[in-house]
């Protein structure tokens, strides 16, 4: 969930099975924050609903993957990968 002026933008969780959690949190703000520069958002003022949403998404499926395996730095997904995942092709 990701509050923006006064709405909130949702997306679904995915399901996954968890080995490790650990640095699941710094997968999806290291994705969320990449998705929106990648985006083109250089300020505040450039974000939008649509940006968020496609950041939620994005780091959602990059915190998915990092709990898949064993680890901290080793459990980080590349792009590549976070953009299988998002395709449905994991």
């Amino acid at each position: 969930v990701c509050y923006y002026n006064e709405g909130k933008i949702s997306v679904q969780g995915r399901k996954v099975s968890a080995v490790d959690t650990t640095g699941a949190g710094d997968a999806f703000w290291g994705a969320f924050l990449s998705s929106i520069v990648k985006q083109g958002a250089a300020s505040c003022a450039d974000l939008t609903p649509q940006v968020l949403k496609n950041a939620l998404e994005y780091g959602n499926a990059a915190g998915a993957l990092s709990v898949m395996s064993k680890g901290a730095i080793t459990s980080m997904p590349r792009e590549a990968q976070i953009k299988e995942e998002l395709a449905g092709r994991r």
